[in-house]
This record gives C-alpha cells, structure tokens and sequence, in this order.
C-alpha cells in the first residue's frame, strides 16, 4: 500500500504576535492549533477563520508528538514530523513503516538547530517503525505488543513506546493522541512471504528494544536500580497463515549487574564491576522476578567469554560473579547455561552452536508457544 502524506503544517510568524503553528490531517475536520505553548482543536468553522494567515511549510506521513526541550528558565518546543518511511510490510490490517526522515517545527520564534541534531539523528537511524490502519477508520497494530499479549489487552507496553514523552504535551491539553500521533518502536521489523503449498503464509522477525534503560554501546551497561538492564530486546518471532497465528518469544539483555566499561576506543574499554555483592543482589533479584513475571518460565544463557588470561579476563569475571549471583540467588532454580561464543565459534565456526544446542534441548522442550486460530487461543 502506498502511502501518501496526510499531514500538513501551517506557520505564522508575525512578531511581535505569538509564533503559532497550524497542523491539520486529511480525514479530520478539526485541526490543532500550537500557539505560546498551548495546545487548541479548532473547529471547521474556526480554522477557516483563521488559515488565511498561515503559510504552508512541510506535508509530512505522521507525527511523533511535542518534544520538549529545557535549558536554564528556558523551554523550547518542536512539532516533529515524520517526512520520509517506507513500508515494511503488511502484518494483519495494518501497513508497517521505517522511519527514514524527520523535520523538527519549532513552536517558538527563534531556532536552534543544533540542540535538536542529536535526537534527529536518532530518529533518522532507520531503527524506529510504526503502523497505519490499511482501511479508513481502522485501528493501527500497536507494535509495542506481542501477539499473546495484543490478545489479552489493548494497553501498550511503555517498555517499547519510544515517543510516549512525545505524546505528553497533547494529552496535558486534552488532545485525543490516537486522532493525530503514531506510537513508535525501536528494533527490527523483517517480514517474508513463505509459500507451503498451495498456501501462503507471512513469517516475520520482530525485534523490540527497551527505553526502560537506553543508551550507546560501552556508555550504558549491566543493570539500575530497579532490576531494568542496558540494551533489554524482546524478539517475538511470529507466523500468519490463513486466520491462525503462531509466536515464540526470545529476550536477551545486558549482564543484570552493576558493571561498566570505560574507555575511548575500542579495544581499550575493560570490564569493571562498579558496585558490590550485596548491592548487586537487590537489583538482580528485581531483574529476574519481573522477567519471570512478565515471561514465565527461563533460561539464561550466557554467552561470556571464560579465558581469565588476556583481553577477556574482564569478561571471565564478569560472568564468574553472573554465576555466583544467580548461585545464591532466590532464582537459582532457573537453569543457567555457559557458552562461551567466540571461543567455540571462532572463525565464523558455526557448526558448534550445535554445543548450545545440545545444553538447551531438554529445556527448551518444555517451552510452549502462542497459537491461535481466528482469535481462539489453542
């Protein structure tokens, strides 16, 4: 399905009159009104009154929301507009797209650029998605859900909702956000069409990273507080074919300890436990409680290195003090795996995983996985 750029941005900039923007959607008899910081719904009749003295600045596919910037006294806010995606794939009754570009309308008069190039740049990366309903009036798939999950609720989970700031500004004025925002998701989305027979079925791999605690690789590690881990991604790997759908669900994370690894260049960042034993433990123990919570049953695989000589004697400890944790740990009755990955698979030496495989087979047997055949669980 092609899609076609339903917003459009109006602009006003009259000083010494308050800077205002004008944002309307095709479909949508009302528009919204940003002006000193407030948010409006203008009726048909109202915008009429007032467009004339606006100027069309940029049409766009979607918008993210408000991003709210604050520096000393001073608060500056942005419209950010989704002005380039591609579509992905179709998944159910919805359209899935890659965001590729997004332009940035400040809602205020003066502009500076330069404090929004890094958050550009992010959601220019190419690794946030979000859906549009295929029919009019449809209700996009919230990606943030799993499917066993989309099938008991239609809250979304704020672990993968990477905009839900964003929406903040809207709601503070008692704007209806599903009218006129996406939700996006950080990850991967890959689909393929399978044929088995006469039939055709959808396979798709999706990949869903955690904001919970986000951050660039080496800059943010191991665990906080509250159990929450550095670089947290569900990936659901889900089937369609006909009316019955089938998901199996992975997670992997972050070593759920206080460790960090300093250093400028790569090479040189060395593994360091940052806190002690006991602190460690709590947030551990809160760390393998809301998995189990959220997940059911597990395993914990750890893929560590184990040489206590040369550079991955950091790691070797790491995974050392891992074990000792979950050892003496409430949660020692989940089974934990050591595999050693590059060691065992060096030089692109695949054929050992089957190692892995081994160690897993009993337990991954009594893992079950979601199904369900035209909205009936099986």
């Amino acid at each position: 399905m092609a899609m076609y750029k339903r917003f459009r941005v109006y602009e006003k900039s009259d000083p010494p009159s308050p800077h205002s923007v004008l944002l309307e959607r095709k479909g949508e008899e009302n528009t919204l009104l940003f002006e000193s910081q407030a948010v409006a719904v203008l009726s048909v009749q109202e915008t009429e009154a007032v467009k004339k003295q606006y100027t069309k600045i940029i049409d766009a596919y979607g918008c993210l929301g408000v991003l709210q910037l604050n520096a000393s006294d001073n608060t500056t806010l942005y419209l950010v507009m989704i002005v380039g995606c591609f579509s992905v794939g179709k998944m159910g009754d919805s359209e899935i797209f890659r965001i590729t570009q997004t332009q940035f309308v400040p809602l205020h008069y003066s502009q500076n650029e330069d404090r929004v190039a890094e958050v550009r740049k992010l959601l220019n990366s190419g690794t946030f998605y979000f859906s549009h309903p295929c029919a009019p009036g449809g209700s996009p798939l919230d990606l943030t859900l799993c499917a066993q999950r989309r099938s008991k609720t239609s809250t979304t989970d704020h672990r993968f909702f990477w905009n839900r700031m964003l929406h903040v500004h809207l709601v503070r004025f008692g704007v209806d956000c599903n009218s006129w925002l996406v939700k996006a998701m950080c990850g991967s989305v890959e689909m393929r069409t399978v044929y088995v027979g006469t039939k055709i079925a959808l396979a798709a791999i999706i990949s869903r990273l955690s904001c919970e605690r986000a951050g660039t690789r080496f800059n943010v590690r191991g665990t906080n507080d509250e159990g929450h881990v550095a670089n947290f991604v569900e990936t659901e790997q889900v089937i369609f074919l006909d009316n019955e759908i089938s998901s199996y669900i992975q997670t992997r994370g972050s070593v759920p300890l206080f460790w960090e690894q300093p250093g400028v260049q790569v090479g040189s960042h060395k593994v360091r436990i940052s806190r002690g034993y006991e602190t460690s433990k709590a947030a551990f123990n809160r760390h393998m409680t809301t998995i189990k919570a959220r997940y059911g049953k597990q395993i914990i695989v750890n893929l560590l290195g184990t040489s206590l000589i040369g550079s991955k004697e950091g790691e070797a400890n790491l995974s050392q003090e891992f074990q000792k944790h979950h050892k003496e740990s409430i949660h020692s009755d989940v089974p934990h795996i050591v595999f050693d990955y590059h060691q065992e698979c060096r030089g692109g030496n695949q054929a050992n995983l089957q190692k892995l495989k081994s160690k897993l087979e009993q337990q991954l047997n009594e893992f079950g996985f979601y199904h369900a055949n035209r909205g009936t669980v099986h």
